[in-house]
């Protein structure tokens, strides 16, 4: 979501082929379909919209299953008032599975991620492509490496992020070798383009917490879920970490929001914009309520600043995917709820912050 745009993939459409809706607002507040977009190297089983980001005027959205499993990425701009391929990404080599498995697009950088993919055809070592567009279709290219690669299994390249020179890459999956949680957040400096200088790292609090599932960035303000995190020993309730840039140049954890529901998952997709945060769980058990949080800071901290209610909330069809925040507009994403008019295949919640 940026300003007047939001972008919806819709990756298990025609057996998994995927495509992706482009929304714009118009004058009165109203989201209507602007453009319908596919894959220009479509086959079934791609899932042509897994991932998705919008910066301007250009888009980007990841197949990760596309590919033979290696995946690929396809970004588009729009010129004219039409939409259109402007290029299609690669892989580098054959080693490196699932790419497109999460995108993020900030101005003219751009993050694709492979957190199933390695150097050297091992296991599940993640690998994350930086790219910097310098003229329109051309871009110099970069690599984020997990630092050690024998953390095996922990997803480097899950969730992907950028704001400035700020980039943040996690790794929320424990290390099943040794049950430990190595690392699970990383953030990375852009110290010149497609240079990058490791900051810091953060682990969860406990083993398989999931710390990292989902993260958002913008500007000083940082938004880490751990879905798994517990308020007592397996509940899964889950926990929104909030972390803030000081003036030393480094982040510090100022707040930690638990989820109210039992089993909720809180922290399965988080958000963030210039005032307002979210954070949501992937379930409820307080219908007609699910469990989606506006934040806002208040005096020094931060708390949910409001719960988002959706009115059509019923039992079994409330599994929230994804949320997305751009100043006071957001977007909440549950592909297995019914549309106002009945039918099945998931539905899209606008919202406003009055």
């Amino acid at each position: 979501m940026d300003g007047n745009y939001a972008v919806i993939g819709s990756p298990f459409h025609n057996g998994n082929t995927g495509r992706v809706h482009v929304m714009s607002r118009n004058g009165f507040g109203f989201w209507n379909v602007e453009a319908i977009l596919l894959s220009n190297v479509p086959n079934f089983g791609d899932k042509f919209g897994y991932s998705v980001s919008i910066s301007g005027n250009r888009l980007v959205v990841g197949a990760p299953e596309g590919n033979a499993n290696f995946g690929y990425a396809v970004v588009f701009k729009k010129n004219n008032g039409t939409w259109s391929v402007e290029n299609t990404i690669y892989p580098t080599n054959n080693y490196h599975l699932r790419m497109g498995h999460d995108v993020d697009l900030d101005g003219d950088k751009m993050l694709i991620s492979a957190p199933y993919g390695n150097l050297s055809g091992g296991l599940n070592h993640g690998l994350v492509w930086s790219y910097t567009y310098t003229s329109p279709s051309v871009y110099s290219l970069g690599f984020l490496y997990p630092l050690n690669p024998t953390y095996i299994g922990n997803a480097f390249g899950h969730s992907i992020t950028r704001s400035g020179d700020q980039i943040v890459v996690t790794a929320p999956f424990s290390d099943p070798g040794t049950m430990v949680n190595h690392d699970s957040v990383i953030v990375y400096k852009e110290t010149a383009t497609n240079n990058f200088e490791r900051i810091q790292a953060f682990s969860g609090a406990t083993y398989n917490c999931e710390f990292g599932y989902a993260v958002s960035i913008f500007g000083n303000v940082m938004v880490i879920g751990a879905r798994k995190d517990d308020g007592t020993p397996l509940d899964d309730r889950g926990k929104a970490y909030i972390y803030e840039l000081f003036p030393s140049g480094l982040w510090n954890n100022t707040s930690v929001i638990t989820g109210r529901d039992v089993g909720g998952n809180y922290g399965q997709s988080v958000a963030s914009s210039f005032i307002s945060h979210m954070a949501a769980s992937q379930y409820t058990n307080s219908l007609p309520t699910p469990g989606i949080d506006i934040i806002r800071k208040r005096t020094t901290i931060f708390s949910p600043y409001v719960n988002v209610t959706d009115p059509m909330a019923t039992p079994g069809n409330e599994r929230v995917n994804e949320v997305s925040i751009s100043n006071n507009f957001f977007i909440i994403g549950i592909p297995e709820g019914i549309s106002e008019n009945g039918n099945a295949g998931g539905r899209v919640f606008f919202g406003k912050i009055q």
